[in-house]
């Protein structure tokens, strides 16, 4: 996630991860904080209450 934490960890470490988004489909990029703020939310209100160890998967799409 492109955050200010992220960004910290230092050159050496993203040119190491380079590879890993270039053979990721759809996504050979780092992701922005707001392309995963739909499911953050969901999580915060009450009809997310009773979902627990839950792996939720936030993929590009597009909501045209």
């Amino acid at each position: 996630m492109n955050t200010d934490g992220f960004n910290s960890v230092g050159d050496n470490f993203r040119e190491k991860l380079e590879p890993v988004l270039a053979n990721t489909p759809l996504a050979s990029r780092i992701g922005e904080p707001e392309e995963v703020a739909y499911a953050a939310a969901f999580f915060y209100k009450k009809r997310g209450r009773w979902m627990t160890g839950v792996c939720l998967g936030v993929n590009e799409f597009n909501d045209a």
